[in-house]
């Protein structure tokens, strides 16, 4: 997480940051999340030993968990900013999640 701390502190970069290929180009924000999804499983669920890693068929991330040797493919979606006109979250994120399907830009979806 150290690595990662500057990324994090920078915003910007969390929204349009290049991959990092030393990280089986995950972006920042994939990093981000998979990290907090392993922190609350991590701190919720019992005997839970859940880390990530890179996806080697190209999704954002593995969660994987140490302990039981289940593993999660994730896949992300990104609203960057709510615009004052938009009072429908949910309506928003389901609208990138489906650009993503027909956009062919997904693994796991």
């Amino acid at each position: 997480m150290k690595e990662l701390e500057r990324f994090v502190r920078n915003g910007h970069h969390l929204q349009i940051g290049k991959p990092f290929a030393q990280f089986g180009d995950m972006r920042s924000r994939e990093m981000l999340a998979n990290w907090l999804l392993c922190v609350v499983g991590n701190a919720t669920l019992e005997n839970a030993k859940l880390t990530f890693c890179s996806d080697p068929t190209g999704g954002d991330g593995i969660i994987w968990d140490e302990a039981s040797g289940e593993t999660w493919p994730t896949e992300h979606v990104m609203v960057p900013h709510l615009s004052d006109q938009a009072d429908d979250a949910e309506a928003l994120i389901l609208e990138k999640v489906d650009h993503k399907r027909q956009s062919g830009d997904t693994n796991h979806l």
